[in-house]
C-alpha cells in the first residue's frame, strides 16, 4: 500500500477528489446561500454584536399598551410604589407573542429579520447536502 498523502482513506491510494466538491460549492444555490445569508450572520455574530431576539411580537394595541405600561412602571419606580410596579409589570409580562426571529443589525440596510424554524431547516437540509455529497464521492473513491 502507497504512503498516505493528506487524508487518503484507508485501504485506498487516492483521495477524494477536490474537483466534485468544488464545482457543487460554488454553484449558484449555494454560492447565493453562502453570500447572501450564512456570511452575512456570521460575520456579524463573530466581529460584532450578538444576535438579538426580541422578547416578543406586539400587534399594535398590545405595543401601545405596553409602552403606556412602561411610562406607568416609570412613575411608580419614581414614586417608590414598588407593590403597583409588580402589578404592571406581571401585566406588562402578558402582551405580546413568542417571537421566533432575530436580527443582527438595527441598521437600515441590514436590518432583515430571519425566522428560525424555517431557517433552521434550510440551514440543517444544506448542511446535510454538503456532507451527503461529500461522503458520496468518499465512498466512490473507496470501493
Amino acid at each position: 500500500m502507497a504512503a498516505a498523502k493528506g487524508w487518503a482513506l484507508p485501504g485506498c491510494d487516492a483521495a477524494p477528489s477536490p474537483g466534485i466538491h468544488r464545482s457543487y460549492l460554488k454553484s449558484p444555490r449555494i454560492v447565493t446561500w453562502h453570500t447572501e445569508y450564512l456570511k452575512n450572520y456570521r460575520d456579524a455574530l463573530a466581529h460584532r454584536i450578538p444576535l438579538y431576539i426580541p422578547p416578543a411580537s406586539y400587534s399594535p394595541a398590545e405595543a401601545e399598551r405596553e409602552q403606556a405600561l412602561g411610562r406607568m412602571q416609570l412613575q411608580c419606580i419614581m414614586s417608590s410604589n414598588f407593590e403597583m410596579l409588580e402589578t404592571l409589570e406581571a401585566e406588562r409580562e402578558q402582551l405580546g407573542t413568542a417571537c421566533p426571529a432575530f436580527v443582527h443589525s438595527f441598521s437600515e440596510t441590514e436590518f432583515t429579520p430571519i425566522y428560525l424554524h424555517p431557517q433552521m431547516i434550510v440551514d440543517a437540509k444544506t448542511v446535510i447536502e454538503i456532507c451527503s455529497r461529500f461522503f458520496e464521492n468518499w465512498q466512490t473513491r473507496a470501493e
